[in-house]
């Protein structure tokens, strides 16, 4: 596969993983640290999944880890919609809009290497 950092969505999930670490200033101000970790690590998966996955040999390998990133992407989205109802942010919604838009591109990079592994027929 490609080198990762070419990747639009592995770029996206750098960008995403440094705002939800911004925001997650925002929670520890209401003692919600347990919240600021998870939601810490799951930012940092989607990008290192996306990178661990690019650097696999098969197919297999790489859409497992494009899940694994999807995944993580899912987690995420939870715990913001926990984050805004512990402490509320004008922020939220628009980090939630930009991991659901990762999970869709992942999605589909996800779908476009299982693609790769399905082997054409042809009539008799």
């Amino acid at each position: 596969m490609r080198d990762f950092r070419k990747l639009r969505v592995w770029n996206d999930g750098i960008r995403l993983a440094v705002q939800v670490h911004g925001l997650t200033e925002h929670l520890r101000t209401v003692k919600a640290f347990a919240l600021c970790s998870q939601m810490e690590r799951a930012a940092i998966s989607i990008p290192s999944n996306l990178a661990e996955g690019s650097g696999r040999r098969t197919n297999n390998d790489r859409a497992h880890f494009f899940d694994i990133a999807y995944g993580s992407a899912c987690e995420l989205e939870t715990q913001i919609h926990i984050a805004e109802a512990i402490a509320p942010h004008e922020e939220w919604e628009k980090i939630r809009n930009r991991t659901r838009s990762l999970a869709r591109s992942i999605h589909a990079l996800r779908e476009a290497v299982r693609s790769q592994n399905q082997k054409p027929t042809y009539p008799k």
